[in-house]
């Protein structure tokens, strides 16, 4: 998400930049941006990223499923 932010905002100052200087300078910044964002270093930390949150998302699932199951039996014997 990180990533994807920083990716997001670098694109809008991008194109605020780009507006400004014409369309060559536009694209021109949009490349640098599109080489970065493909760099190993950056996709490297992006796929990490996406790994953990991947496993806090399971973590907690199993967590509330868990916590669940508990408070259904807790229910069933009131």
């Amino acid at each position: 998400m990180r990533g994807s932010l920083m990716f997001s905002a670098g694109v809008g100052l991008g194109y605020v930049l780009g507006t400004r200087a014409g369309r060559a300078r536009y694209e021109q910044i949009r490349g640098k941006a599109k080489q970065a964002w493909d760099s190993k270093p950056v996709q490297d930390a992006a796929h990490s990223f996406q790994d953990q949150a991947g496993r806090l998302y399971e973590g907690g699932k199993q967590k509330m499923a868990g916590q669940t199951h508990q408070m259904a039996g807790q229910a069933h014997r009131m």
